[in-house]
């Protein structure tokens, strides 16, 4: 609603809280107001409109499918794999629940358990459209794997039953990609674009494998031909960028990613790729402006941050650098990653460029709850700055731990033997 668009929850939720009392017999309504409640940060409200929900319909799958869903995003993937497990007992025949139980399964980590699932669907379904679709699930897990001969042959399997398969097509084309068979690859596409032929996805795919196969010239008419039709899609846009940039026209893609910023304002990605392409050249002015605009639209990008600040630090503006790592580390909105990635960085550009008490006595506040991480990375920035702190009896068990964990890290050992060589 305009309520919810203009973020403004109270209202929208009444007048969702309305429409549940006026139609209190559709799932969509209530799945609605849940979703409401998510984007209002409250959960608790959201899960017990689920759960009502799943009572007011208890033969609707959607429901059960809706709160599994819900419970493995807030909570836990394996909260939502027991919900769906529990669910399935009562309704054993349920295939829409068990090809539900496989997804939770694989989005756990638990691609074995998942393969079971839809292995057992397929048992049951035979040739019937989940088990064509279960079939498809197991063979690009097989593909993520990398074992692609498994994978090929469950595709094989889907195209004997249904030859102009999209999804099988598409997998067997894109593990031609991985094996470095583009020619294989360009073929399985071309046929499911006869049937598909603005389909946006596949023309990018498509593109992927005329580049592969070193073939610029009908990479570049592909995709100018994908974005005639879907002019406002800004990857394949940068898709088209990359290209021109790949064949020494730095101008034109410029020229692309300028337009596209400008046609997607509020999407940070042209603005990378334009930092990128600068930096790249060496254009320091506008790159930096670049990172500056990008850096506004995703103050809290982690990655964002590393590439603009080592630009900076590269360019001799140790100090922008570094005020770029303090800002992320200040975000509220960034995660307990992008502050750990941020305070590590900024300890190690202070205590590498500068040698004042307050810069040396940040660097350790930065670092104080690294002495017990599993990361060595982080135990070995611990480590140096209080190194460089000259508090060597304290960095050399750390560093010793980290040089254990790390043996092929020539840094680790570097700080190591200067702690050693300093006792």
């Amino acid at each position: 609603s305009l309520y919810l668009a203009a973020g403004r929850f109270a209202p929208a939720e009444a007048q969702m809280d309305a429409l549940v009392a006026l139609r209190p017999h559709e799932l969509p309504v209530r799945l609605g107001l849940a979703n409401l409640y998510v984007e209002a940060g409250n959960p608790v409200a959201a899960r017990n409109v689920l759960e009502t929900a799943v009572k007011v319909f208890p033969e609707d799958d959607h429901a059960e499918l809706a709160l599994a869903d819900f419970m493995a995003a807030s909570r836990s993937p394996a909260e939502g794999t027991q919900i769906l497990r529990g669910y399935l007992a009562q309704k054993p025949d349920d295939d829409d629940l068990r090809f539900g139980l496989a997804v939770l399964e694989q989005r756990a980590g638990s691609p074995a358990e998942a393969i079971a699932t839809y292995q057992e669907i397929v048992r049951r379904d035979g040739a019937g459209g989940k088990a064509l679709a279960a079939r498809e699930r197991i063979a690009a897990i097989d593909a993520s794997q990398g074992q692609y001969q498994a994978a090929l042959r469950t595709v094989k399997e889907v195209l004997a039953v249904s030859p102009t398969d999209e999804d099988a097509l598409v997998l067997s084309a894109d593990i031609a990609l991985r094996q470095h068979d583009p020619a294989t690859a360009i073929q399985d596409l071309r046929a499911v674009l006869r049937d598909e032929p603005d389909s946006l996805p596949l023309e990018r795919l498509l593109t992927r494998a005329y580049e592969a196969k070193g073939d610029m010239a009908l990479a570049e008419t592909t995709l100018r031909s994908a974005m005639s039709a879907h002019a406002t899609d800004v990857p394949t846009r940068l898709d088209l960028a990359t290209l021109l940039a790949q064949t020494r026209r730095p101008d034109q893609s410029a020229s692309l990613l300028q337009a596209t910023a400008r046609q997607a304002p509020d999407d940070p990605r042209p603005l990378i790729a334009l930092a990128r392409l600068d930096a790249g050249r060496g254009d320091t002015g506008d790159a930096l402006e670049a990172y500056d605009a990008a850096s506004k639209l995703a103050p809290s990008a982690a990655q964002l941050t590393v590439e603009a600040a080592t630009f900076e630090e590269k360019a001799g503006h140790v100090g922008e650098a570094v005020g770029r790592y303090q800002a992320l580390y200040e975000s509220a909105s960034a995660s307990a990653a992008a502050h750990q990635l941020a305070a590590n960085n900024l300890a190690m550009l202070l205590v590498t460029y500068r040698k004042d008490r307050a810069s040396l006595q940040r660097a350790r506040e930065l670092t104080a709850g690294f002495a017990s991480s599993p990361v060595t990375s982080l135990l070995d920035t611990y480590g140096w700055v209080r190194y460089r702190c000259a508090d060597y009896a304290t960095a050399l068990p750390v560093l010793q731990h980290a040089a254990a964990e790390a043996p092929q890290s020539k840094i680790i050992r570097f700080h190591l033997g200067m702690t050693e060589l300093s006792l």
